[in-house]
């Protein structure tokens, strides 16, 4: 499966920075779509910045916020 670009996307349009951030933005999308075999392997990586962002919280945080996390699904 690879990662569909809009043609508005693939051609930047305006000045020197826009050009420069589709190019960053082709190449992450190209990386991306090479890794996507490996995806499963950030899965601790991941894991283990939420309860690092969890533990530098200054306070607990309510859970109203982890109730409406879950409906976002």
């Amino acid at each position: 499966m690879s990662i569909v670009v809009p043609a508005e996307l693939r051609e930047p349009r305006g000045g020197r920075f826009s050009r420069a951030l589709a190019t960053a933005g082709r190449a992450l999308a190209t990386e991306l779509d090479a890794e996507q075999g490996r995806w499963f392997l950030w899965i601790p990586v991941f894991f283990g910045a939420g309860v690092g962002a969890y533990f530098a919280l200054p306070a607990e945080p309510d859970l109203s916020l982890s109730g409406g996390c879950c409906c976002l699904r």
